[in-house]
């Protein structure tokens, strides 16, 4: 089995990519309720909460789920009243409500392990889409598969800072043409102030979407292809793209199935009442073992490996 990310190095590393926090805001601006897939430590939901957004989170990892429970009790009462995070997986979502805006960033959807899984995973965004709401998600642009074959070698990716510790962070990407999937393995070497270096590795499965299937996986859905950027700034998407901003809709036989009506309120004075347990946030801090340690007071983490 696969040794599990450590949530504080993995939430330390994966911040999203330049400019897209700016982009999600400002399509959530005119939007009552937020619904983000796979929220992680809270990078989004923060900000989408301080706008006025009642947010909501999904989010797999008990681990990340408590630093987002750390970063909401930072947060003014009034902010951390419309942030809830809660224990769900998109492919079986089902919160009983819809959303104004639902979103999944960072590659998200392309955690899946197949393009089935993708539509098993949009159909159940799709009915928590409030009519008239958008879908949106982004990921790296791939055109052509076969331009993905062949292994890579460990290159240096970054260099992080926390504090006096310092993680020097190894990327390997190892490509499953056949399988449209690509196995990115993360290599970090953590050196803080005084202690011996110590190393922590894992592996993600990514199944990219390639870019001509989009519309047709949107499509079995229930959904339908309303724009696609190449960033985040709204530049034209063309086969030289590298990046793919999708944003979505539902499609009329989607409605109609759904028995939906336009007029419906997306958003209520409910509160948060889905079915999936919310996380309150605690003191209790990284409890769960399969999730990885967290850094005590000094930047160390126990049970890594030491150089």
């Amino acid at each position: 089995p696969r040794t599990p990310p450590d949530p504080y190095l993995f939430s330390l590393l994966h911040t999203g990519n330049p400019g897209d926090a700016d982009f999600y805001l400002r399509l959530c601006a005119d939007a009552q309720t937020v619904l983000e897939v796979g929220c992680g430590d809270g990078r989004l939901l923060a900000p989408l909460a301080a706008q006025g957004n009642m947010a909501v989170g999904i989010e797999p990892a008990a681990g990340v789920r408590k630093l987002a429970a750390a970063r909401k009790k930072k947060l003014p009462a009034e902010v951390s009243a419309r942030f809830e995070v809660l224990d769900a997986d998109m492919r079986t979502l089902n919160l009983g409500r819809k959303f104004d805006r639902i979103l999944v960033p960072y590659c998200g959807l392309y955690c899946l392990r197949d393009d089935e899984e993708v539509v098993t995973a949009l159909k159940a965004l799709a009915a928590h889409l409030a009519p008239g709401g958008i879908l949106a998600f982004d990921g790296y642009a791939v055109h052509d598969p076969e331009g993905m074959e062949g292994y890579g070698d460990f290159d240096h990716l970054t260099t992080l800072k926390d504090g006096k510790t310092t993680v020097d962070v190894y990327e390997r990407d190892d490509h499953d043409v056949a399988n449209h999937a690509v196995n990115v393995t993360y290599f970090h070497e953590i050196k803080a102030p005084g202690a011996r270096m110590k190393t922590h590795s894992y592996t993600l499965r990514h199944h990219y979407l390639v870019c001509d299937r989009v519309p047709d996986l949107l499509e079995e859905a229930g959904l339908s292809l309303l724009s696609r950027f190449a960033d985040f700034e709204g530049g034209e998407f063309d086969e030289d793209a590298e990046h793919q901003v999708v944003l979505a809709g539902l499609t009329a036989e989607f409605l109609a199935d759904d028995g939906s009506d336009d007029d419906d309120e997306a958003g209520d004075d409910e509160g948060f009442e889905g079915d999936d347990e919310a996380i309150e946030g605690d003191d209790e801090g990284f409890e769960d073992d399969d999730e990885g340690p967290a850094p005590d007071a000094d930047g160390n983490y126990p049970g890594m490996e030491e150089d």
